[in-house]
């Protein structure tokens, strides 16, 4: 009622006090002068008046009526609280929390049908005439009731602005930014069915403290569009956060405006504000507001309408998120999927672990035959990335808490000395965040992976990169017990050839046989030059040339005695015992041009390949290894040539 009578004095005009004043007087003259004439015609100016008023306030009335729908939240009346303040008059809604609930559905009430008693019984029946009546051939027709049509509905139309109605810019496989996309064009709907001058979305983020700026749409040129952060305070927003209650603030102060709206960098005459707090599972995420230039913009019906938007964000926030998630998941599984099928693990590994936001990401891992970590792969600057091949220092080190308590930490200098390296690591930015994941199985831990970023991650995030970081562990597990039985075995009689530790073991032999009988021996490393298409392929398609095609052509040229087996990866090496390093060349050169002349199947291609031989003729006094490293290096001599022998000097 009070806002009814408050609506008709806001549509008065000066025109209708004169028309009020004509009646005063004809009620005036009516009452106090005493000739019957002169009275009556009192009284006819006092009914011409009022007549005259009332067509005014209802041409008036007509046409300031818009369309107000029946909103289910209505029949619940929002229980304020009016504060006067310095700022402005605050109308605080106390239980908007608890009108966002569902209400239940109430099942209307059926009475129960008694049962209705027989008028016969079964053992007692008897009927008394009482009177009679002559029965009545039909009803006389009674007249149809007329009830009065209701009044016609008088409906406000909208334009709709045309980029409502346009497909989103936004990239499907981004939900973040189909969010934002989204948010933008519901503030602007929003705008357009209230009189609104800007309307902000703010997001509130409890660990910094602060409201984060999402989505807003004004027309205003004083909102602060390039800041993003604003820290909680005494304004009008923060309030609406920490007290989780709807607000309409009229009345305002232009002296307070500044302190009360802080996403403006000036005042800008706010007659009238209204914000929302934005629920999401039962805790506030945000706040949604709107503010006028118009006094008396907005009503409780707005706040009805601002309940009904705050639900909405509610259920589209949860459906991104489900779409995030699945999003996550996909992603992971595809690159799950890329690492079990790639032949080079740390690279594929790298792909895998890979953090959006992170500018600095480091692999290492650990190295059986030297029992140390390695930094073996990186997608970093060149700084981080010219360090590969480094052993990393656990000792008072952020990988090396990671690796001892198998989870995730983060860099703090008072507590940790270095990162990764001792001291040849990169500095860190002021303001990054660094954090190591462990790579762990469900026995042990065989690697870690070292991040710097501009924030650190959310606990979403997190839970991502350990999930990944499980997937990682077990294929490295995989690899190193995989290692450790190859590593056991001396023949591989899959190939029939000496595995790389079973060829050591007969270079030995070998060694003792020509200290005990002083015969010549010579020790062949060969490989297969990589140019042009060669260049390209992986070890595994390297080996399975070596295997599937120069090995057959080299056993047509091996003499009795000698041993075959892999020196490396993607080396063969073979023992020639009773040969010269002179007579091992003229070997060596009939096998690089047979080679050279036979065309082999790479891929869709056939191509002729190259081979480089290194030869050293074995030293009683030397050891294998020591053999061994002159052979590579008589090896890289031939490569760096291509097509070549060379003998070790």
């Amino acid at each position: 009622m009070v806002e009814q009578v408050k609506r008709l004095l806001r549509l008065l005009l000066p025109i209708d006090w004169l028309a009020a004043g004509v009646v005063l007087l004809g009620v005036a003259i009516a009452l106090f002068l005493q000739d019957a004439p002169v009275r009556l015609i009192g009284v006819s100016v006092a009914l011409l008046g009022a007549l005259a008023f009332l067509l005014l306030l209802s041409q008036r009335l007509g046409a300031a009526e818009t369309y107000n729908p029946q909103l289910r939240s209505e029949a619940a009346q929002l229980r304020a609280t009016v504060q006067q303040e310095r700022g402005g008059r605050r109308l605080i809604f106390d239980d908007f929390a608890e009108s966002l609930e569902e209400a239940p559905r109430e099942e209307p009430a059926t009475a129960e049908q008694p049962e209705q008693a027989s008028s016969f019984e079964e053992e007692l029946s008897s009927v008394r005439v009482v009177e009679r009546r002559r029965r009545v051939a039909a009803l006389p027709a009674q007249p149809a009731e007329t009830t009065p049509a209701p009044p016609a509905v008088r409906i406000r139309s909208y334009a709709l602005p045309p980029n409502l109605l346009l497909p989103s810019p936004a990239t499907p496989s981004e939900p973040r930014q189909a969010l934002h996309a989204l948010l933008e064009r519901f503030l602007e709907l929003l705008r357009l069915v209230t009189p609104t001058r800007t309307a902000v979305l703010f997001w509130l983020d409890s660990e910094q403290g602060c409201l984060v700026l999402e989505a807003y749409h004004s027309e205003s040129d004083a909102l602060h569009t390039e800041r993003r952060k604003f820290p909680l305070g005494q304004d009008i927003v923060s309030q609406l956060v920490q007290q989780g209650k709807a607000e309409i603030v009229t009345e305002i102060h232009p002296a307070a405006e500044a302190e009360l709206f802080p996403y403006y960098r000036e005042p800008v005459g706010t007659a009238c504000f209204v914000g929302v707090p934005v629920f999401f599972r039962g805790a506030v995420i945000g706040a949604l507001c709107l503010d006028s230039a118009q006094p008396g913009a907005y009503s409780p019906q707005t706040v009805t309408l601002l309940g009904h938007a705050v639900r909405f964000i509610g259920e589209v926030l949860e459906g991104y998120l489900r779409w995030y998630e699945m999003l996550q998941r996909s992603s992971a599984a595809e690159a799950l999927e890329r690492t079990l099928e790639a032949e080079e693990l740390e690279p594929a590994l790298l792909e895998l672990l890979r953090f959006p936001s992170a500018a600095v990401v480091v692999l290492c891992c650990y190295v059986a035959r030297q029992r140390g970590w390695q930094l073996v792969a990186a997608d970093a600057p060149p700084a981080w990335k010219q360090l590969q091949g480094r052993w990393s220092t656990l000792q008072g080190s952020l990988v090396g808490a990671a690796i001892h308590t198998g989870t995730v930490q983060y860099w703090d200098p008072r507590v940790f000395r270095h990162r990764v390296l001792a001291q040849e690591e990169p500095p860190l930015a002021p303001t990054a965040a660094a954090w190591a994941v462990p790579l762990c199985s469900s026995t042990h831990c065989y690697g870690v992976v070292y991040y710097e970023a501009a924030q650190r991650p959310t606990p979403q995030e997190e839970q991502e990169l350990l999930r990944r970081a499980r997937w990682a562990g077990l294929l490295l597990e995989h690899r190193y017990l995989r290692e450790q039985v190859g590593s056991g075995l001396q023949w591989l009689p899959g190939v029939e050839l000496w595995s790389s530790t079973g060829f050591r073991m007969r270079i030995n032999e070998e060694l003792e046989r020509v200290r005990t009988l002083q015969y010549p021996a010579t020790l062949a490393l060969l490989q297969i030059d990589r140019y042009g298409t060669l260049a390209q392929l992986t070890v595994a398609e390297i080996r399975e040339l070596l295997t599937g095609h120069v090995l057959p052509l080299l056993r047509t040229q091996l003499r009795g005695g000698a041993l075959v087996g892999y020196a490396d990866e993607e080396t063969l090496g073979v023992l020639l015992p009773g040969m010269s390093a002179v007579q091992a060349r003229l070997w060596a050169e009939a096998l690089r041009k047979q080679v050279a002349t036979a065309v082999a199947p790479v891929g869709e291609r056939r191509l002729n390949l190259t081979l480089s031989i290194g030869l050293v003729e074995l030293q009683p006094d030397k050891t294998s290894e020591e053999m061994l490293r002159a052979a590579h290096t008589a090896l890289q001599r031939a490569l760096s040539r291509g097509n070549t022998v060379t003998v070790f000097a």
